[in-house]
């Protein structure tokens, strides 16, 4: 059964392997690209503190990780998503182990975020994905989650998806 949830100061290094052990899998399997880059620790203790950081346990072990934020960014505050007044949560850095891969587990823990995303009274899940081989839309959109935008953001080209919960 798939746990979701905060993450702990002691699964930070854990974390950072997971998510190094995802973009190289990606970079095996699609080459060199933007998702090839990791989160520096600094970023994922700072994403601790701010109690956005969060894990997907399967069996006792660490099998996934996100973070998922009520506060807009200005790459949240773009005309593109369709309802900007809408409250929403915004889904970020979604990692699953390469290991639980294929086993149902991302989506596992979409319908949890998008369950979350209810009890936290917002409306809308918003997220990106990098465009190209190495990119999860096709995992998105078999989610029921609809693409708004195609855009720029760090020199990696993004597709912008929202699902209304």
């Amino acid at each position: 059964m798939v746990n979701i949830r905060r993450a702990r100061l002691s699964e930070v290094l854990d974390i950072y392997k997971l998510r190094k052990a995802a973009a190289d899998e990606l970079t095996r399997k699609h080459g060199k690209g933007p998702w090839s880059n990791v989160s520096l620790l600094s970023s994922l203790l700072s994403k601790l503190t701010d109690n956005t950081l969060f894990v997907v346990v399967e069996d006792g072990r660490l099998a996934g990780t996100f973070t998922l934020d009520v506060e807009k960014t200005d790459r949240d505050s773009k005309p593109w998503f369709k309802r900007q007044s809408t409250p929403a949560c915004y889904l970020r850095n979604m990692s699953i182990d390469p290991k639980f891969q294929g086993k149902g587990l991302g989506r596992s823990a979409l319908y949890e975020i998008e369950s979350r995303a209810r009890k936290l009274r917002v409306k809308a899940v918003r997220l990106d994905s990098y465009v190209g081989s190495g990119g999860a839309s096709e995992f998105y959109k078999k989610c029921g989650y609809t693409f708004v935008h195609r855009g720029m953001l760090d020199k990696a080209e993004l597709d912008y998806y929202e699902k209304i919960v």
